[in-house]
């Protein structure tokens, strides 16, 4: 990888990521009364009234931005030409579908359901369109992880989160569908965006060392 410096900045915001998302989900629902974060799915934060839930929502948007930012540095840092442009395609459309859900998010006590309000269907569209994406989003990179010998090591890694990722979407709209172990619902949705958010934050540090340790070099 070269010019290393040039990614701190990105490599600094990729790991805000997990930090902001997991605050708002944690702080924001210990804050409303009655919110269980084991069976409740996360929309519910973005459709309470009043400043708690824009809050939620200004988050999520500007954790979509982030990773489309994160994506873009990354796919730089490891590939210096623009045809790898297509390994980051998922992550920009679930940073985009991050926004989407925040712009159109629920109201009060929302069901991520298609009918005939046209806020609550478009809110389930982004939200689908982003769990998807960025579930998928790191076999693009495990595939060039493997044959990169500055990333090989992180190459196991990322195939792992991308089947745990993988398999706990599968379980959640199994369960969202069939309306079965309902109770554990909430938790399952959270598992599915945490592994995701463990491998940006995992990526975005190795980034950032290899940044430092590029400055020592010019030093």
């Amino acid at each position: 990888m070269k010019n290393k410096k040039k990614y701190l900045l990105v490599s600094l915001a990729g790991m805000l990521v997990p930090i902001l998302y997991i605050s708002l989900i944690i702080i924001l629902g210990a804050l409303q009364p009655g919110f269980n974060q084991i069976t409740m799915l996360l929309s519910n934060l973005g459709g309470v009234g009043g400043i708690r839930g824009d809050i939620f929502n200004i988050g999520v948007g500007i954790t979509g931005g982030i990773i489309i930012l994160f994506a873009f540095g990354l796919n730089r840092a490891v590939n210096q030409s623009e045809a790898g442009l297509k390994r980051i395609f998922l992550f920009i459309l679930g940073g985009l579908g991050l926004i989407g859900t925040a712009i159109f998010n629920c109201n009060q006590n929302c069901v991520i359901v298609l009918n005939l309000d046209p806020i609550r269907s478009l809110h389930g569209i982004f939200a689908f369109i982003a769990g998807l994406s960025l579930t998928l989003a790191p076999f693009p990179f495990y595939s060039h992880f493997k044959k990169d010998p500055e990333w090989e090591k992180l190459a196991a890694f990322t195939l792992t989160i991308a089947i745990l990722s993988t398999i706990s979407t599968i379980l959640f709209w199994i369960m969202f569908v069939t309306k079965i172990f309902l109770i554990i619902l909430g938790l399952v949705q959270r598992l599915d965006f945490l592994f995701v958010l463990v491998w940006i934050g995992v990526i975005s540090t190795e980034l950032l060392l290899a940044s430092i340790r590029n400055s020592n070099k010019v030093t």
